[in-house]
């Protein structure tokens, strides 16, 4: 087996150790040679014994590598739950792993990973100190990120020609601080307008980081397929984010009612408010249970305004309505179709009164 360099095999043997739970120490450890042996002795004097295990490097002649020379993988001490080699450093590098998967890693969790995985009992203070750093390192590189916002937008622009990207901040000072930005590609763009269904899905999706979420307008194209529209980064969802973008989506897409699109969301936090201000003439909004309880959208064809956004089969579009999670989906119809109202399907006062009163229906 052979290592770049010293530090690799160093390195390689505190891992290894940690992970079979012993500890060790290094001897000769010179420039050209470096021995590793179990630190468990028993005894004293004469009567001492110590345990057989030893890895031993060398430098090759070459001096382009090193390489383990003797191995003697043996152990006659028994397994510890605490170990010096599992030092802040060793920690806080692998706890910047788990935290850029799970942003929110608690002490408590981090504390149970090192049980699980190598049967470590830490000490509460070093593994908060190990845990601090790693957050440095995670939020640093994070934070430093968003200093090359700007030179990532004109890189957008160069490479995409037509694009809009528009970048807001705020003053911290004399520092501006990042707090949203906006993209469409001058290709998603011209892609919905040539080939899509006229019908965009607005959501909002949470940023594994904490430095806020994410809204979109996606599409679906020929193959049935989720197609991008455009999309922004802000810190917080609500009515403003929702206007502001928006806003900018209806500038890079054209007059909503002159291209009688429809909106669906299922209700996020200040969209209802925004589309209402910004977009005045849309229909009121309506559920896909109502349109799945209409009988007269089951029974005879598409509507011609209404089959250009839903499939082109209504049972494609049926189906997920019986899902219990489609429930809060609306959808707000950029035109005034005729009889699509919240009222005009599946209202239960239009049911009654199409029975002649409010009692059961008769048999």
């Amino acid at each position: 087996m052979k290592f770049s360099n010293k530090n690799e095999f160093m390195d390689a043997v505190r891992e290894f150790t940690i992970q079979e739970g012993r500890e060790i120490k290094f001897r000769k450890n010179e420039s050209y040679r470096i021995k590793a042996i179990c630190k468990w002795t028993t005894g004293e004097d004469e009567d001492m014994v110590r345990c057989p295990w030893v890895a031993y490097a060398f430098r090759d002649s070459e001096e382009t590598c090193w390489q383990l020379k003797t191995f003697k993988n043996e152990h006659i001490c028994p397994r510890m739950s605490k170990n010096r080699a599992a030092n802040r450093r060793w920690l806080a590098g692998k706890l910047v792993k788990k935290l850029r998967r799970y942003p929110s890693l608690k002490h408590s969790e981090a504390k149970a990973y090192f049980r699980r995985r190598c049967d470590l009992d830490l000490n509460k203070s070093s593994l908060t100190r190990a845990l601090m750093d790693a957050r440095n390192i995670v939020y640093g590189d994070a934070a430093a990120q968003y200093g090359l916002v700007r030179d990532y937008a004109e890189t957008l622009l160069k490479s995409n020609p037509g694009s809009t990207v528009k970048i807001g901040t705020y003053l911290q000072g004399d520092d501006p601080i990042f707090e949203k930005m906006y993209v469409c590609l001058d290709g998603c763009k011209k892609g919905f307008k040539a080939s899509c269904r006229p019908l965009i899905g607005l959501d909002e999706a949470f940023l594994k980081t904490r430095f806020g979420g994410q809204l979109s307008a996606v599409a679906q194209d020929a193959n049935n397929h989720i197609y991008p529209i455009a999309w922004a980064i802000v810190d917080v969802e609500n009515k403003e984010n929702w206007r502001w973008f928006l806003d900018l989506l209806l500038d890079d897409l054209g007059d909503y009612m002159a291209n009688k699109w429809a909106f669906m969301s299922d209700m996020q936090k200040g969209l209802a408010s925004a589309v209402k201000e910004l977009m005045p003439n849309v229909a009121p909004p309506f559920t896909p249970q109502q349109l799945g309880r209409s009988r007269s959208l089951r029974r005879h064809p598409l509507d011609p305004d209404l089959g250009r956004f839903l499939p082109s089969h209504t049972e494609e579009f049926l189906r997920p309505v019986r899902n219990p999670k489609y429930r809060t989906l609306a959808l707000f119809v950029g035109t005034d179709l005729n009889g699509l109202s919240v009222g005009s399907y599946g209202g239960r006062r239009q049911r009654r009164a199409a029975r002649g009163g409010n009692g059961p229906p008769k048999r």
